[in-house]
């Protein structure tokens, strides 16, 4: 997952995913470059915009308990156009709505 915002053509409109929940098996970009991807497993929420030119932003908001019971701390993780082509909608009665799974599980 790239570190910046990123308009694609998704296959989803944003009123269709933004707010709803998504489980995900995502890799970030390495950092350094010179390193290997980091693999991470959770879930979320969709946040998507739709721009004027029919392109879409996709972003996975994840809330975690912060330093103590009054902080939360919110990470954005940016979806790219390969991770956007593979959200999947989950059958009705699934834990989440969606799915985001880059890698098989462990």
């Amino acid at each position: 997952m790239p570190d910046k915002h990123i308009w694609l053509k998704s296959k989803l409109p944003a009123v269709e995913l933004d707010g709803k929940s998504v489980q995900f098996r995502i890799l970030l970009k390495a950092q350094p470059p010179d390193q290997r991807p980091k693999p991470i497993e959770g879930n979320g929420h969709f946040r998507a915009l739709e721009n004027p030119n029919g392109q879409t932003r996709i972003e996975i908001i994840v809330n975690q308990q912060g330093r103590d019971q009054y902080e939360r701390v919110e990470t954005v993780l940016f979806c790219p156009q390969s991770s956007a082509d593979l959200i999947q909608k989950q059958p009705p009665g699934s834990q989440f709505e969606y799915s985001l799974f880059e890698f098989p599980p462990p």
